[in-house]
């Protein structure tokens, strides 16, 4: 069974956090996320697919359990707030701002394992 456009286009921002964490690919994300509402992909396919790619490469990283942990919580923290009110663009964006300091510090050796 093929996959769906969207699905591969959202796959992409996954790429996208992975290769690049700055204000400017936030910017450019956003962008993508917008259009993906605008085609109506609901909000909740958005963190299913973004957050299921960002558990994948969780598990090949040194912090491992801890990091898994952090990208499930805050995949769950921001699904929660989209559903409960307010534009999703806004949750979807501070989600992929939350999702990009993670990765950067677990790229820099920063992240803590508790």
């Amino acid at each position: 069974i093929p996959i769906p456009d969207y699905e591969k286009y959202t796959q992409g921002i996954f790429s996208d956090v992975i290769r690049e964490q700055s204000p400017k690919q936030l910017k450019l994300i956003r962008g993508k996320l917008y259009e993906l509402l605008t085609k109506c992909i609901e909000p909740e396919e958005i963190f299913r697919i973004v957050g299921g790619q960002l558990v994948q490469w969780a598990k090949n990283q040194a912090p491992g359990e801890r990091l898994m942990i952090e990208v499930l919580s805050g995949t769950c923290e921001f699904d929660q707030r989209c559903k409960q009110g307010g534009k999703p663009i806004v949750h979807l964006e501070a989600y992929i701002a939350k999702m990009m300091t993670v990765v950067h510090l677990t790229k820099s050796n920063q992240f803590k394992q508790e």
